[in-house]
């Protein structure tokens, strides 16, 4: 047999029509299996982070003022190219520490201050 005949839903016999229900049954009871098995996960995790809240852990990045500072100092010079004190984003980036993407988000945090 081939197996794109086991695939297919018209069976020759009823050897293979009982065979395709087998597979289909096989197939959903794992379908089930990995579903419950996420649920689970879920659940775990959910605990997990309730005891640790519980206990006063904080989740996510943390602000830091040190940090921000020396952003807020170098941000200014890489404004302006007809500065003499101009400082290239690549060099800023690295002056203050951080990942380009962090570096742009505290922009946009400068330019959409949250209120």
């Amino acid at each position: 047999m081939k197996i794109e005949k086991l695939v297919e839903r018209d069976a020759d016999s009823l050897a293979e029509a009982m065979l395709n229900v087998m597979l289909d049954t096989m197939l959903q009871v794992d379908l089930l299996k990995a579903e419950w098995e996420r649920k689970e996960l879920r659940k775990r995790q959910k605990e997990g982070i309730e005891r640790a809240l519980a206990k006063g852990v904080k989740f996510g990045r943390t602000k830091n003022d040190e940090f921000r500072q020396k952003f807020n100092e170098i941000y200014p010079l890489t404004r302006n190219k007809d500065n003499p004190n101009y400082v290239p984003v690549k060099d800023a980036i690295k002056m203050v520490g951080c990942s380009k993407a962090m570096f742009y988000n505290l922009i946009e945090e400068i330019k959409n201050p949250k209120i």
